[in-house]
């Protein structure tokens, strides 16, 4: 072992994690799947020196929230992922946002909250399988805690099942039962809601493999709840320093109203805008419009604008609790879309004023 940690030995294994680094990092944005291979086996990462170990690949098992932005101009010479030029996704956990890359099967998915998120991360960028069931092997399983911070498996583990990462939760599950729940899962996403994913985990989690009918249940019932209820929205406009914002409160609560009706039009009664607050105050962002202009990614630039919108608003003691839609409202900026959501529920609105 002495060896193997010699100072000579961690330099090279420095210079080489580099460059896997790189790498990798490059075939996660061109060729997801192909990435997936070139993981390496739990039982490495447990053995690897720290100083390696944090240079390289970091595999991963966490609770987020996933965004997904489609975009809306020139998608095909914006987006890195040349397998999916159309869509945009994002994961948020312990307060930091990555980008994130999905293998091809797990493309469609929604926004949602609550997302168990695995799969390897690098930097600012990950490649990711929302909420899947990892079949790991005896090996993989035992040392899983470790790396990844799971609980460890309960109880022992029944012949011919195998062992998955279910949720954060090491389980020992029929090779039916995973099947079934990969289906529910795929269900879940492309049901509108921000808990649909999180109810099928929850049940699954709950009831065992024998309650895939009660998981189904929930799904539905989760998207339901969101998509036939109404909402209560807060709209918050702000300005940059240097550019004023010309929508008067009036007028927002005006175009507030007139979205309700097409809401509740189009959806046959089921949702609309309930309560519709504008704030009577214009709150100034921190910075120039040419700061958010300087964003490479106009959601980048979007987001920052609503961080800022709700860091002013919150100062002056605004309370945005209870709300279930919190939109900012501010000049145009020119970056391309109009405004961007969280696609699929989650309560995050930005809106451009676009004249």
């Amino acid at each position: 072992m002495g060896a193997l940690t010699s100072p000579s030995v961690i330099r090279e294994g420095r210079l080489l994690a580099d460059v896997c680094a790189k790498c990798l990092t490059a075939l996660i944005r061109e060729d997801p799947e192909a990435a997936i291979q070139e993981m390496l086996p739990l039982t490495v990462y447990a053995d690897l020196p720290q100083d390696i170990g944090e240079r390289i690949e970091q595999p991963f098992a966490a609770a987020g929230d996933v965004v997904v932005i489609p975009k809306c101009r020139d998608p095909k010479a914006l987006v890195p992922n040349s397998t999916n030029p159309g869509e945009l996704y994002f994961a948020t956990w312990h307060g930091e946002t990555r980008q994130m890359f999905l293998p091809q099967g797990r493309r469609g998915l929604l926004s949602e909250r609550g997302v168990s998120l695995v799969e390897v991360l690098l930097v600012n960028i990950g490649l990711v399988t929302p909420s899947p069931v990892w079949t790991l092997s005896e090996t993989e399983a035992r040392v899983a805690p470790g790396v990844l911070g799971v609980a460890e498996l309960e109880g022992d583990r029944k012949p011919g099942d195998t062992i998955a990462l279910v949720g954060r939760e090491l389980k020992s599950i029929s090779l039916s039962a995973e099947r079934k729940y990969a289906e529910i899962l795929r269900l879940a996403e492309t049901l509108l809601g921000p808990e649909t994913v999180v109810a099928a985990t929850a049940a699954f989690a709950t009831g065992g493999e024998f309650s895939f009918g009660l998981m189904a249940q929930a799904v539905t019932a989760a998207a339901s709840s969101w998509t036939q209820s109404p909402k209560d929205v807060l709209m918050i406009r702000v300005q940059f320093s240097d550019v004023s914002l010309t929508v008067t409160q009036a007028e927002a609560e005006t175009k507030l109203t007139e979205t309700s009706t097409l809401l509740f039009e189009q959806s046959y009664g089921q949702t609309f805008l309930q309560n519709k607050d504008v704030t009577s105050i214009v709150y100034t962002l921190p910075h120039d419009r040419s700061h958010y202009w300087a964003f490479t990614e106009d959601h980048d630039a979007y987001e920052q604008i609503r961080a800022d919108g709700l860091s002013a608003a919150r100062s002056t003691g605004l309370s945005t609790t209870g709300y279930d839609i919190i939109g900012v409202l501010f000049p145009p900026i020119a970056v391309g879309n109009g405004g961007l959501a969280l696609v699929g529920g989650g309560g995050g609105l930005s809106v451009a004023n676009c004249g």
